[in-house]
């Protein structure tokens, strides 16, 4: 890919890692905090990554018979989601400190594991086996706020004061579902204002909703399974005063990753539409499901990472009044197979790290220059 430079700078193998194949994302790259989490069976194993060299620390435990499905960073917080329904959320910046525990279960529905999560600056939500999205206020979950008032779905508990806020026992703020999908929902995503959710299905539907309520605004149904989904702004319409809230919409691309292939999607005409079916097309059959698709806007670049594949991509972009492919750079790992990825653009420059996790117990370091 012309302009691009991707080296390959680390690569060391942890024979004691248990992996399972079958989660979703399960490693995060914190460049700020120089490190790399990953979240393997009931494990959270934490590797310091100074100087691009990997160091191994001292990992953190959670339920002997629970399984971590994915990981997720906010700024200083930590959320690992779980097969029993758990929401463990960790500061990064105080790692010893218990975390705050929440459960995503609801009454006579038997499987409720968690296994699609995002954040924003004042939600979480979680999508899971239940066929149902949970949501709830960040501002029951803030750190920094001294008192809180802690709900479940049917009556206020106590009210808590900062170091409660530490314990492992409260487990249920107040939320909201959200019930549209008729099957298991891998992906949950917030647009960049956090007004709107996206949330992919098992069922084949992309739906998005208006978050202060759960009204469902647009939706689209496919013929495959949609696993993981991604909002892009677009740069020309961001200088734009629109008449509504939910006219703002206009402005982003949603990338939605199915099995073997990336379509792009948009609101056009007050309609959810496929505006290129064939984005991007994996040449290899290896791959069980795109896992992750991850835009770096200053860099104009995203990427498709393909589960269990040998392979995968960056794709170069312009950001007009949508988003056009440009070129596309394969990553090949002939002799492994990938389980997670995370990229993370370093501070003030036009450089990225990505991070991968393989199926031979491998953690990779790419460094990649524009």
């Amino acid at each position: 890919m012309e302009g691009y430079n991707i080296e390959l700078v680390k690569s060391k193998q942890f024979q004691d890692l248990d992996i399972d194949a079958w989660r979703m994302n399960t490693l995060i790259l914190d460049l700020k905090r120089q490190l790399l989490v990953l979240g393997c069976t009931n494990n959270l194993l934490f590797f310091s990554i100074t100087g691009l060299k990997l160091k191994q620390l001292k990992p953190i435990f959670i339920e002997q018979n629970d399984m971590i499905n994915q990981i997720k960073q906010y700024d200083h917080l930590l959320f690992a989601i779980t097969m029993n329904s758990y929401i463990y959320i960790y500061d990064l910046d105080n790692i010893l400190i218990k975390p705050i525990k929440l459960q995503g279960l609801y009454e006579k529905i038997q499987d409720c594991s968690i296994w699609s999560i995002d954040i924003c600056h004042q939600y979480l939500a979680v999508g899971s086996n239940s066929h149902i999205i949970s949501l709830w206020s960040r501002k029951l979950l803030n750190f920094d706020k001294p008192d809180h008032k802690y709900w479940d779905d049917r009556e206020i508990r106590v009210k808590f004061n900062k170091q409660d806020l530490m314990r492992t026992d409260i487990e249920f703020p107040i939320r909201y579902s959200i019930q549209n999908h008729k099957h298991n929902i891998p992906c949950v995503s917030f647009s960049p204002c956090c007004q709107f959710l996206a949330s992919g299905s098992i069922d084949g539907g992309l739906r998005i909703y208006l978050v202060e309520n759960g009204t469902q605004l647009y939706s689209i149904i496919f013929s495959e399974w949609v696993w993981c989904i991604s909002w892009i702004q677009l740069n020309d319409q961001t200088k734009i005063i629109f008449n509504s809230e939910i006219d703002q919409l206009s402005q982003y691309n949603i990338v939605a990753g199915f099995k073997d292939s990336i379509k792009l999607c948009q609101i056009i005409n007050q309609e959810l539409k496929v505006v290129e079916d064939d984005f991007y097309k994996n040449s290899s059959s290896l791959g069980q499901r795109f896992q992750r698709l991850q835009y770096i806007q200053d860099l104009n670049l995203i990427l498709a990472f393909p589960q269990h594949d040998k392979q995968f991509c960056l794709i170069e972009s312009y950001n007009l009044d949508r988003i056009i492919k440009n070129q596309d750079l394969t990553i090949k790992l002939p002799a492994e197979n990938l389980i997670s990825a995370d990229i993370q653009q370093i501070k003030d420059s036009y450089e990225a790290i990505i991070a991968v996790l393989t199926w031979q117990k491998n953690i990779k370091l790419y460094k990649l220059k524009v």
